[in-house]
């Protein structure tokens, strides 16, 4: 380790460069460069460059085990918090951290969100026709790479398949109270054929991970994800783009 001196007999602390090794210096804002993994701000000399984007030495080993598992590489990503409102630009993407809990996340979920403005419902008044039309119209799309943590993608998981259980069980019902006849066997089959709808509404939901609110031609503002994700975003400053 390097000493200078100043005064005879006095000595001072390590100076960086001399065989000192500096603590690295996180979450300094205005400073330095943001990490493409977990977005805070890190000094120049404390990053590495790996798969196009700098990453700091605490993320350095979750980026360097998506280069062996051969995923794609990614650029900085584009995501901001406004409130409790997730805002992506369409030419970037999500950190890789879990949407639900801001843990590593293991594997991305790809989804394409759809979304149209909520005054388009009113025009099914008219009639179903004019509806769709201005539906098909004014629906925008976008395609986003939502990171998951393990413990929440078994959650999904599940979820889905119970749904699915539901699902298959009430077309079950149906034929078998459409055999036995009568006036109660009509009511229990058509509970039966609401209570299939209703479990395809429950998995709909279910699968869901975020809840798209304005998609335009620069930005997707969703909700759904966790506080402890959002505080680790940058805050969104882009007026009416989103």
């Amino acid at each position: 380790m390097g000493w200078f001196y100043v005064k005879r007999g006095q000595r001072m602390g390590p100076v960086a460069g001399m065989g000192g090794v500096d603590a690295p210096r996180a979450g300094v804002a205005g400073r330095g460069r943001a990490c493409v993994e977990c977005r805070r701000a890190f000094a120049a000399e404390d990053m590495v460059e790996l798969m196009g984007g700098t990453v700091c030495a605490a993320c350095k080993p979750v980026r360097l085990q998506r280069i062996q598992e051969g995923a794609p590489a990614e650029g900085p990503c584009s995501a901001y918090a406004d409130g409790q409102h997730l805002v992506v630009s369409r030419d970037g993407g999500l950190p890789r951290r879990c949407v639900c809990c801001n843990a590593p996340a293991a594997a991305s979920i790809r989804r394409k969100f759809h979304w149209y403005p909520p005054w388009a419902n009113l025009l099914i008044l008219p009639g179903v026709l004019p509806a769709l039309i201005a539906v098909l119209i004014l629906q925008k799309h976008m395609t986003l790479e939502v990171p998951m943590c393990t413990v929440h993608q078994r959650r999904r998981r599940w979820r889905v398949l119970g749904c699915v259980a539901w699902a298959m069980g009430s077309l079950v019902l149906v034929p078998a109270m459409a055999l036995q006849g009568g006036g109660g066997a009509v009511a229990m089959g058509v509970m039966a054929v609401v209570s299939f709808l209703a479990a395809l509404a429950c998995g709909q939901l279910s699968s869901m991970i975020l809840s798209p609110r304005r998609i335009t031609a620069d930005a997707g503002r969703f909700l759904g994800a966790s506080e402890e994700y959002l505080a680790s975003l940058p805050a969104w400053h882009g007026g009416g783009k989103a």
